[in-house]
């Protein structure tokens, strides 16, 4: 196992082995190096590659750990539908609500509509076949 620093010699800004970092920033475990990278992946914590080494600040998961949190009002798992989405009453809401229905009808009657003619006119003229027969 690795020496674990101690939490006092570590400043926000100091880069850390990210397994070292672990206790330090996680003390009652849930987090693996694994979970790190791949919160690095995801573009929630700024991880430094340094001589092939993973390195992070303190700071640095504070922002993720800011960055990861959920909102009160939504589920964080699960299949149940999101909170809904309430329009301001009054003309804007309808304005804006019409000319967006107006813009996707458009768009059906284009697209029911014929295609136009993509190949050149004299395209459609036949070649003369072969009359030439095959004989044993």
């Amino acid at each position: 196992m690795l020496p674990t620093p101690a939490n006092d010699n570590i400043q926000p800004d100091d880069p850390v082995r990210l397994a070292e970092i672990i206790p330090v920033a996680f003390p009652h475990g849930g987090m693996t190096v694994s979970g790190l990278r791949r919160e690095a992946g995801r573009g929630r914590l700024v991880i430094m590659r340094i001589a092939g080494k993973d390195f992070t600040t303190l700071r640095s998961i504070e922002e993720m750990k800011q960055a990861c949190r959920v909102p009160a009002n939504q589920p964080g798992y699960g299949s149940a539908p999101g909170a809904k989405t309430v329009l301001p009453s009054g003309s804007f809401s309808t304005t804006e609500s019409s000319s967006a229905q107006a813009a996707v009808r458009m768009i059906i009657a284009e697209l029911k509509g014929p295609s136009p003619n993509t190949s050149p006119a004299n395209s459609l003229q036949r070649r003369p076949g072969r009359t030439e027969q095959h004989q044993k």
